[in-house]
C-alpha cells in the first residue's frame, strides 16, 4: 500500500505496525490471516502477549542460572587459593 494522502496515513501506520509485529514474532501470514482491522489488532495483541509469555520466564530462569553459576565459581575459586601468611584464621 502506498500512502499518498492524509486520510490513508492512519491506515498505513496500522498496516506497518501489523506487518512488523507479524514478521518479528515470526507468526507469518500463512493460509489464514485476519482481514479486518479488529482482527489484525487482536492478532497483534496476541502475538505480543505470546512473545512476552515466553520471554519473561526465560529471562528470569536465565538470570537465576547465571547467578548460581557465578556463586559456584566464586566458591570454587576461593577454596582453591592457599591461605595467606598474615591470615590469623589459617
Amino acid at each position: 500500500m502506498i500512502c499518498d494522502s492524509a486520510d490513508t496515513y492512519r491506515e498505513c501506520n496500522f498496516e506497518a505496525v501489523y506487518w512488523a509485529v507479524v514478521t518479528l514474532a515470526t507468526v507469518g501470514y500463512g493460509d489464514f490471516h485476519p482481514m479486518t482491522d479488529i482482527g489484525r489488532a487482536i492478532s497483534v495483541i496476541s502475538a505480543l502477549f505470546g512473545v512476552a509469555v515466553v520471554a519473561l520466564p526465560a529471562s528470569i530462569i536465565t538470570a537465576g542460572y547465571l547467578q548460581e553459576m557465578q556463586e559456584l565459581q566464586s566458591r570454587s575459586s576461593s577454596s582453591d587459593e592457599p591461605p595467606k601468611q598474615n591470615d590469623p584464621t589459617a
